[in-house]
């Protein structure tokens, strides 16, 4: 079993039970709404199907909760058949059942919103299989009774007379139905109905049985032009049944069906059977379609026995009016007192596209040529003119009528009526019929003409009054004949304020070029109807009534008739005042825009989104002499600077797309780029900072760049000569030192007075040493050379190595270590850490009270190591703080001019270049602390770093 039965089935069961009337209800509702079918039949047409379906669905519920699986029922056969009656398609038909679907899911989830899925699933396919197994019933019954519909079709055409289609019909009903042992088939002849074919009745038909209409089972059938089904017990009582042969059958079910043409009985159908109890839904309707079927075929078979009766009476009265009718070019025909026709001229034939007069002559001719009125509506007998006359005597008369020709295009006639009167009795009428469709044709072109004319003339003042320009329209005379609502707001009057061309002089226009007043016959209007001139674009200012001015823009041009006789003329008139006044104001801005450009001293260019150059200054056009010519300027980027040779500060060549122009053009923003550029063939050489942004445009797409350029050529030769000075510096002067130190630390051994000159020529040498690394370190700071090689540092036992080694140099006896919060691995440059610490400390010995101490502590702290170096010393005032990591500074708290002024500005950028910070706090007459914050050693740490605030280098 699928797996949604393994839910609580009870639960939906129940649900089903309970609600089986709302359910009815929700599926009306919706049914009236979406259904087009339940707005055109009754009510109990559309909706009496469905309790049926319901019931089904909670059937089946009971069934799945029993633990059961569905079985199948005569319910899904019955509502197909039933829909099949009415006529509903099968499109139609699973419309409604998914608007069950709907009703039943949707009250489900209001009434259980919280259920179990499982229970849902359960709902959806108990109305799933409905829907399949009414479905399939639907399609297996259309298709059985559209085989055999096309089975009697056949036969109606095959059979050569009436009585061989009978017996023949008589055949394909037995063999539709097995079940089914008779059938009898009576054709009403007068008030009688004849037994004409007959299966298990063949002693009547051969004594030529008849009843009279309303005897017997089949003639209370042809009375009433109702079915009748009845059970075994009906049909031996001997009083619905009357025939002693039909009720010695033994029949269990008799069925009988009135067989009708339109509101004619032709006559009755009954079947009977032997071994079913019960007609299925599907074998009924199907019997009752045949029975439709063969009442068409019937009634066309009598028809033609009709017809051939009457045609030699036709051909007769033919030969007495033919001569004088076909000599006519008015349409006649003749009818009787049903509506057949009698005879039809040549004419009448040939207006309705009739070859032969058999071809109306016997046949009922409002159906045939009256059907339908003119709007598309069914035309019925009742309401037809011809048959009015028939019924009251009348001569009716229509100027416009329609008929319908054979190939069934509408024929337009002038049509009359005149009754025949046979002994002060109506006999039959004449038609009399001209054709009109020529007269029709020209008068709905006239109309039609008309009808444009008014349509394009509203068309045009909805345009007037929708555009946003003015417009008047002059006649000949100069009488101004309309004007729209655009052109009171643009002149500022009332509406019919503007009558004639004279009128214009109110508004004390001149012309916005020249300045002089314009006279009335100087307006362009004006000139187009005096001359026939055309004018595009002419600037006007006025003054409006309310004493406001504007400025307008005015176009006219000549209106011309048959010959090219002007007749008329229109101006456009359209407020520019705004337009002006920003044009203006561009201009000025636009003037400014250049002013501060060629202010910049830096170079400005301004490119397109095409690579091409807008805007230059002129710093930028001396800075690259002859790349700006206008020729040049229109060119794209590769082409305006082929030849040109761009390198970089390591003197690789930078290629065109590489350019910050063309990265800006991309959506890139470039800043500080320096670059040398060679013109070709030997001209100007020179180094550029330069930066770029894209430009975007309101929607975010890139509509051009801007680039700006610094020309630091001579800067880059200073740095060149401060390169060699710092290569002197570094190589020069430290070898002598070097050996300077070396004697020293000689002396220093030797011991005695010796020794304390070597104590006092290594403390200077020392100290002149690293005054030479302060210079040297803030000059590779400055041209961005100074680069660390930095490793992951334990700092414990690097402060204990430090102070052996720093023992003899500094007083590191007063330098107390305070317990570390935590382990500290910095990544540092060993020889840069050692050189900050050395810098504090000494500071801290130098500016604290002998004998104090110096205390070293560290921290982690955020990713990183903080290292606080505190002393008890004369403090730094507090508008010294802010200076005192600045190159030079020297505080004012010692008379002391030792040193360069560079220790703490070294120590600031040597522990910016590392990625950390520096800060100092002190107070007066306490002491001060110095602390620093490293990043921590990491897995994966780089091995070299540049520091992080230096300046790009040239």
């Amino acid at each position: 079993m699928p797996a949604p039965f393994l839910a609580d089935r009870e639960v939906v069961a129940r649900f089903l039970r309970d609600h089986e009337h709302e359910l009815m209800q929700r599926w009306e509702r919706y049914a009236a709404e979406c259904v087009p079918k339940a707005r055109e039949v009754s009510p109990e047409e559309w909706r009496d199907h469905m309790p049926l379906l319901i019931r089904r669905l909670i059937e089946l519920g009971e069934t799945v909760a029993g633990g059961a699986a569905p079985h199948p029922s005569g319910a899904p056969e019955a509502v197909a058949v039933q829909r099949l009656g009415l006529g509903v398609d099968l499109a139609q038909h699973l419309d409604e059942l998914m608007l069950l679907r709907l009703a039943v899911m949707k009250l489900w989830r209001e009434i259980h919103p919280h259920a179990e899925p499982e229970e849902a699933d359960v709902l959806e396919f108990l109305v799933d299989y409905l829907i399949r197994d009414t479905a399939v019933h639907y399609v297996e019954a259309r298709d059985r009774i559209l085989r055999a519909l096309d089975r009697v079709s056949q036969v109606a055409l095959e059979s050569r007379d009436r009585d061989q289609f009978l017996h023949q019909l008589i055949g394909i009903i037995l063999e539709e139905d097995r079940s089914v042992d008779s059938a009898s088939l009576l054709v009403r002849e007068g008030d009688e109905l004849r037994l004409r074919a007959t299966v298990g009745l063949e002693a009547q038909r051969d004594r030529h049985f008849a009843l009279r209409v309303g005897e017997g089972f089949a003639g209370r059938i042809a009375a009433e032009r109702k079915p009748r089904l009845l059970h075994q017990s009906e049909i031996s009582d001997g009083i619905r049944v009357k025939s002693p042969e039909l009720r010695a059958l033994g029949l269990r079910v008799l069925y009988g069906i009135p067989i009708l043409h339109g509101e004619d009985l032709i006559g009755v159908l009954h079947v009977g059977s032997r071994q079913a109890e019960d007609l299925s839904p599907l074998i009924i309707q199907l019997l009752q379609t045949i029975a439709g079927r063969a009442g068409m075929a019937i009634a066309k078979q009598q028809e033609q026995e009709e017809i051939e009766r009457d045609q030699a009476a036709v051909r007769r009265a033919g030969v007495r009016v033919g001569l004088v009718l076909e000599s006519i070019a008015e349409g006649f025909m003749g009818a009787d007192l049903d509506g057949r026709g009698t005879f039809a001229n040549a004419a009448a034939l040939r207006l309705l596209g009739y070859e032969l007069p058999a071809d109306l002559v016997g046949k009922h001719l409002h159906p045939l040529i009256h059907h339908t009125r003119a709007d598309g509506r069914p035309h019925r007998q009742r309401e037809c003119p011809v048959m009015r006359s028939l019924r009251t005597g009348e001569i009716q008369h229509l100027r416009e009528e329609v008929l319908w020709r054979r190939d069934g295009s509408p024929l337009w006639v002038e049509l009359r009526s005149y009754p025949v009167l046979e002994g002060g009795r109506v006999g039959g009428a004449v038609l009399s019929f001209v054709d009109i469709s020529e007269k029709r044709q020209i008068d709905a072109e006239r109309r039609a003409a008309l009808e444009e004319v008014e349509a394009e003339r509203q068309r045009l003042r909805t345009v007037l009054e929708r555009l946003p320009v003015g417009v008047s329209i002059a006649e000949a005379g100069g009488r101004i004949v309309g004007t729209n609502p655009g052109l009171q707001q643009v002149f500022g009057v009332a509406p019919g304020q503007i009558r004639s061309l004279a009128d214009l002089s109110d508004l004390r226009a001149r012309n916005s070029e020249t300045g002089r007043a314009l006279q009335t016959e100087q307006w362009g209007l004006a000139r187009a109807l005096r001359s026939g001139e055309s004018s595009a674009g002419e600037i006007i200012d006025i003054e409006r009534r309310d004493g406001t001015r504007a400025t307008i823009l005015h176009s006219a041009a000549p209106i011309r008739g048959r010959g090219g006789r002007i007749v008329g003329a229109v101006s456009v008139t359209q407020d520019i005042t705004e337009r002006r006044a920003l044009e203006v104001e561009l201009r000025r801005q636009r003037a400014e825009l250049d002013a501060v450009l060629g202010a910049i001293a830096d170079g400005l260019i301004v490119f397109g989104p095409d690579e091409r150059v807008l805007r230059v200054n002129d710093a930028a056009a001396r800075m690259l002499p002859g790349g700006f010519t206008p020729e040049r300027r229109a060119l794209r980027m590769r082409e305006r600077v082929q030849g040109w040779t761009f390198l970089d500060v390591e003197g690789r060549v930078i290629e065109v797309e590489d350019l910050p122009a063309m990265r800006a053009l991309r959506g890139e923003v470039v800043r500080s780029v320096v670059f040398q550029v060679r013109m070709p063939g030997g001209g100007a050489s020179a180094w550029l900072s330069t930066s770029a942004a894209p430009i975007r445009g309101a929607n975010g797409r890139i509509a051009g760049a801007v680039l700006s350029l610094a020309d630091v050529t001579t800067l880059r030769r200073l740095q060149e000569q401060q390169q060699t000075l710092i290569r002197m510096v570094s190589h020069d002067l430290r070898t002598p030192l070097g050996t300077i130190l070396l004697q020293a630390e000689l002396l220093r051994r030797a011991g005695g007075e010796a020794g304390r000159r070597g104590e006092t020529l290594f403390l200077s040498a020392h100290r002149m040493e690293v005054m030479l690394k302060d210079l040297v370190d803030t000059a590779r700071y400055d041209t961005g050379q100074l680069a660390l090689e930095v490793q992951p540092v334990e700092m414990a036992g690097f402060l204990d190595e430090l102070r052996t080694r720093f023992a003899g140099v500094l007083d590191m006896e007063r330098v107390q270590t305070k317990p570390p919060l935590g382990p500290a691995r910095v990544l540092a440059d060993p020889d840069r850490l050692e050189r900050i610490l050395v810098n504090l400390l000494s500071n801290a010995l130098k500016y604290s009270t002998p004998g104090t101490p110096v205390r070293l502590a560290w921290r982690p702290e955020g990713g990183g190591v903080r290292l606080m170096v505190a002393d008890q010393g004369v403090g730094i005032p507090a508008g010294e703080l802010k200076s005192i990591f600045d190159r030079y500074f020297r505080s004012q708290r010692t008379k002391s001019t030792e040193g360069l002024g560079l220790g703490l500005s070294i120590t600031r950028m040597l522990v910016e270049a590392h990625g950390g910070s520096i800060s100092a706090e002190s107070r007066v007459g306490q002491g001060s602390t110095f602390s620093f914050w490293l990043p921590a050693a990491k897995e994966g740490s780089p091995s070299t770093l540049s520091g992080p605030s230096a300046p790009p280098p040239l």
